[in-house]
């Protein structure tokens, strides 16, 4: 997202809390200024954006209410925010359950929490943000392929339950069929 809006111009400031993560958006990002911070305390201006981007990044946040609230503070009057979302996890992807490693080596999940539509509707709404677009685009392919052969259960370290899916691909594509894979919400304050 930040190098697509710093191809069409905008100045960008990108935020994470992972040094990791700000070093690879540094490295393929080279034009974008990111800094380290929370996206519950940015190190900005009230109402001093034009748009507010999030993306996959809620689901670790236990309360929408702090997210809301920062980004209508920074935002100018008729300022627009767009987020992206989880809709519960992406099952049968490499990202859920976070594994993290820390340096002396011990593993242990990300906490992530799952939001409903109406969980994002009563935080924008309190903080005084108008719904202009909300859509929940569907997973338009299978968890497993046809070709798809079980992958090797690996018991030397934290189980991949994403291995499992192809030891049984009727039950893992049956799961998923129609799912929704994200929501994604333009809201805008009034201006």
């Amino acid at each position: 997202m930040s190098r697509e809006l710093a191809r069409r111009g905008h100045r960008v400031l990108g935020f994470d809390i992972s040094p990791g993560m700000l070093a690879r958006a540094r490295d393929s990002v080279p034009d974008v200024e990111f800094a380290e911070a929370s996206f519950t305390a940015l190190p900005v201006a009230d109402a001093s954006a034009d748009h507010v981007v999030c993306t996959l990044a809620l689901s670790h946040l236990e309360s929408l209410e702090l997210f809301f609230r920062e980004a209508a503070r920074v935002l100018r009057p008729g300022g627009h925010l767009l987020i992206t979302a989880t809709r519960g996890h992406f099952i049968g992807s490499a990202l859920y359950p976070l594994l993290e490693e820390d340096s002396d080596g011990t593993v242990g999940y990300m906490r992530n929490w799952r939001h409903s539509t109406g969980d994002y509707l009563r935080a924008a709404l309190r903080h005084g943000f108008l719904v202009r677009r909300c859509e929940e685009p569907t997973r338009p392919y299978l968890t497993v392929e046809p070709d798809d052969l079980p992958e090797p259960l690996d018991h030397s370290g934290p189980p991949d339950v994403w291995a499992l899916h192809t030891w049984i691909p009727d039950a893992a594509n049956a799961a998923r069929a129609g799912m929704t894979a994200l929501l994604v919400w333009h809201f805008q304050l009034p201006g």
